[in-house]
């Protein structure tokens, strides 16, 4: 071959190198693949909603790859799998304001009398150190039956019992005046006994097994006979 034939043809080569390369590019830029195929593949990965924290813990890096981690958006998705926003907790205030509402209502309803009218009746069983707490309860309309007790000297008075057929107005009525007063009132529960005058009455008295009990408090109150 001439010097001359030479130069002739490797510009030919050049070009034919040049061609074979776009064609090689074009293919590995477009892809040719069935679309289903692309779905397919698709499919085989699963989306995880977790956080930073979980990644780390549970994903190696060998399978980090075949999974898609994203992070939860509540706005978009709010059903997340894994994750979601607790509910906010009541404030101290708004509980307090909550209770001071609903004991205001009740003595709304709870007019005052110079004699008894309610069909409760109070038996007492007094105690020195209660001072006029519980008597005061006349003022509402209670009838106060009073009964000695060997207690009366050395202990006040912590427990209320209830007869089945007393409102639970009257029973918040109670609790709310005795508790506000000062008492450590420990227990309001229903009476053991239901027949005669003990269905119709509640019994202010001493239960020496719950001394170390803790007082009840308004909310207490509430929680438990806040039905009126």
């Amino acid at each position: 071959m001439s010097e001359q034939s030479e130069y002739i043809f490797n510009p030919v080569i050049a070009l034919i190198a040049v061609g074979i390369t776009l064609v090689v590019m074009y293919f590995v830029t477009h892809d040719t693949s069935d679309p289903a195929d692309q779905l397919e593949l698709k499919s085989d990965k699963v989306i995880i909603y977790s956080s930073p924290e979980l990644k780390k813990e549970f994903l190696s890096e060998d399978t980090e790859q075949d999974y898609i981690i994203e992070e939860p958006n509540t706005e978009e998705n709010p059903f997340l799998p894994l994750f979601s926003k607790e509910e906010p907790e009541e404030k101290p205030e708004d509980t307090q304001k909550s209770d001071s509402l609903f004991f205001a209502a009740l003595m709304a309803q709870s007019p005052k009398y110079d004699h008894p009218v309610k069909h409760t009746i109070i038996r007492y069983y007094t105690k020195d150190k209660d001072k006029n707490r519980v008597f005061n309860l006349q003022n509402y309309g209670f009838y106060i039956h009073e009964r000695p007790s060997p207690l009366q000297s050395t202990h006040t008075s912590n427990m209320i019992h209830v007869g089945d057929s007393v409102t639970n107005q009257d029973v918040l009525l109670v609790g709310y005046q005795l508790i506000k007063s000062g008492m450590d009132i420990k227990d309001i529960s229903f009476s053991r006994e239901h027949a005669g005058w003990k269905s119709n009455a509640i019994e202010i008295g001493t239960d020496t097994t719950i001394m170390d009990k803790k007082p009840m408090t308004l909310k207490d109150l509430k929680m438990d006979w806040g039905q009126m």
